[in-house]
């Protein structure tokens, strides 16, 4: 991208306008999975995937992944990438607890954590 514009196409068709969806594998993305010797089974779905799973795992919460991935509420991204989004139960139960104990001036019933699934308890 170096020395292009915000905004710009990444992948041009050769008169530099955008590549149409049926000419995209076979004429840019194809020869570049096979340049690079990644497995044939690389699809511009997986590396779309991968983007999501990475995102999820930098801490991207749903409204800033809904943004990035381009979908149109943030429902249809949880209905495909809920179960990549950490259980944080357990954070947030001690995070109320904490909250509980510091505006009531006590220390905590149970300093002990909580655990963050059910099968860790």
């Amino acid at each position: 991208m170096a020395g292009r514009d915000d905004g710009e196409l990444v992948f041009t068709s050769p008169q530099g306008g955008p590549i149409r969806a049926h000419n995209f594998r076979p004429r840019i993305f194809n020869p570049a999975v096979a340049k690079s010797k990644l497995p044939k089974a690389i699809t511009p779905h997986s590396l779309r995937h991968t983007f999501a799973s990475l995102s999820i795992a930098a801490g991207a919460d749903v409204k800033t992944l809904q943004a990035a991935m381009g979908h149109a509420t943030a429902a249809m991204t949880l209905d495909v990438y809920a179960d990549l989004f950490p259980a944080r139960v357990g954070e947030v139960a001690n995070a109320l607890d904490a909250g509980r104990s510091k505006a009531l001036g006590t220390i905590p019933d149970r300093p002990e954590s909580v655990p963050e699934t059910p099968e860790q308890q």
